[in-house]
């Protein structure tokens, strides 16, 4: 996915106690439509924790935009 199409927190604040934290990832309505018929793939990966070790089967996630299914 191209830069600049997207949006996402510059870090994230996991609190003591828990493993995980819900994020955002905002995307440019204008800019899907210029990739409609398209499938576009944002690999998002956390990084330099503060506190604690990143689990490294948990750290990464592929995000999978079909821009067709999102009836822009």
């Amino acid at each position: 996915m191209p830069e600049g199409m997207y949006e996402l927190p510059s870090q994230v604040k996991v609190d003591a106690g828990t493993n995980c934290r819900t994020f955002y990832l905002s995307l440019d309505k204008a800019a899907l439509k210029e990739h409609e018929g398209k499938k576009l793939v944002l690999c998002i990966a956390l990084a330099s924790p503060s506190r604690y070790e990143l689990s490294e089967n948990a750290s990464e996630v592929t995000v999978l935009v079909d821009v067709d299914a999102l009836k822009l």
